[in-house]
């Protein structure tokens, strides 16, 4: 298992861990990374390294490494990266996904096909609505809880309402994929099936990803800022 720490060469992260391109995506840090560690791209950018450690470490092994070094600045920082999350899933992810079961449905006879249509229709608006709510409400109000911490607006919400109104958006990605390996009835092998598993899985683990940065590290950073305007 390689150990992320500031010493890490990022390249050599990277080419164990391909997907760890998306985090450096999202954070602005363009790939030119030569032979430099962590923090040393990182500093470059102007990125406090220990935000980009916790980000690795929470991809790579569900956990962050350790909270204690984020600065209250990394909050902005977080919000920007789950902004371009949004524009992934929305602008890539979930029109790839869309395509592919339109294709597997000119592939089948099947049944099922509609009700996996209309699942994975109901599950796309879910999430919009969702993010909608982070993008219009919840990211507002925590830029505002930084910038202008004695803002009058600030009394009427707090954090707490952010962790409530989280919907269980997993669950039912994990029900999309039930329904694709152990319902669907396919009669051959399928290239598209293939790829559509694939990628609703691809996308069920960058959500759980996206889900642990907000629980794990925005949270904690927002829970903090809450009480030093309240002390």
């Amino acid at each position: 298992m390689l150990r992320i720490g500031p010493n890490t060469k990022a390249a050599d992260l990277i080419i164990a861990h391909p997907g760890a391109i998306l985090i450096f995506e999202r954070l602005g840090l363009p790939l030119k990374l030569q032979d430099k560690t962590l923090e040393q791209v990182a500093e470059q950018h102007e990125l406090n390294p220990a935000l980009l450690i916790n980000l690795l470490h929470l991809a790579l092994y569900r956990k962050p490494k350790d909270i204690g070094d984020l600065q209250p600045h990394d909050a902005m920082v977080i919000i920007e990266y789950l902004l371009r999350s949004h524009e992934y899933y929305r602008l890539e992810v979930a029109p790839r996904i869309a395509q592919l079961i339109q294709t597997l449905r000119a592939e089948l006879d099947s049944n099922g096909m509609p009700l996996l249509e209309q699942f994975f229709e109901a599950y796309i608006q879910e999430v919009d609505d969702h993010f909608d709510y982070e993008d219009q409400t919840a990211f507002p109000y925590i830029q505002q809880l930084f910038n202008h911490p004695t803002h009058p607006q600030l009394s009427e919400y707090t954090i707490e309402h952010y962790t409530q109104h989280h919907s269980d958006l997993q669950e039912k990605l994990d029900d999309l994929q039930e329904l694709l390996i152990r319902y669907l009835p396919v009669p051959k092998t399928s290239s598209t099936l293939r790829q559509l598993i694939l990628a609703v899985t691809d996308f069920g683990n960058d959500m759980l990803n996206h889900t642990a940065i907000e629980n794990e590290i925005l949270v904690p950073l927002v829970q903090k800022e809450e009480r030093k305007c309240t002390s």
